[in-house]
């Protein structure tokens, strides 16, 4: 596939706005290609991506990708990996799905919600490629039983 390269028309239709405002905005980009009609005008095309850049002052070079991935290693394993386990149902649904489903005993069944819980830290620090990357733990995992579930997570671990 190619890119696609647009008119200040199809440009102006698409991003809603008027076509002699985005005109004016669109000085000092210059167009992709740019060719001469038959009648004369000149035919000026511009790639989308190139126009969002520019409309939105983004004319900087590209993020780095390992601050990217660090970035999103944060959001991984302080936000949404707590959110999940944290959960008002997860702890209850691994839990009982362990007793239930194994026919383990509540001792043997909490047992294996931690580690449950830390196969998925170990994973996800394996998928993300840092080993050392923190997560924020809940803290029923270092509880001793089942009533300690659905406690709030303070507990830090790296």
């Amino acid at each position: 596939m190619q890119k696609k390269t647009w008119s200040i028309s199809g440009l102006a239709v698409e991003l809603g706005i008027d076509r002699r405002t985005l005109a004016s905005k669109l000085d000092g980009l210059a167009p992709a290609t740019s060719k001469e009609t038959k009648g004369g005008r000149v035919d000026r095309r511009w790639f989308l991506a190139d126009v969002l850049k520019h409309l939105n002052g983004d004319s900087g070079p590209e993020p780095d990708a390992d601050d990217a991935l660090a970035g999103f290693r944060e959001i991984i394993g302080l936000n949404l990996f707590p959110a999940l386990v944290d959960s008002e149902y997860f702890a209850s649904v691994a839990y009982n799905g362990l007793q239930e489903e194994l026919n383990l005993t509540p001792a043997q069944a909490w047992r294996g919600l931690q580690i449950v819980v830390m196969a998925l830290v170990y994973g996800l620090s394996n998928i993300l490629g840092d080993e050392d990357m923190e997560f924020r733990l809940p803290d029923y995992l270092a509880e001793t039983g089942p009533d300690a579930a659905g406690k709030s997570a303070s507990a830090t671990l790296s």
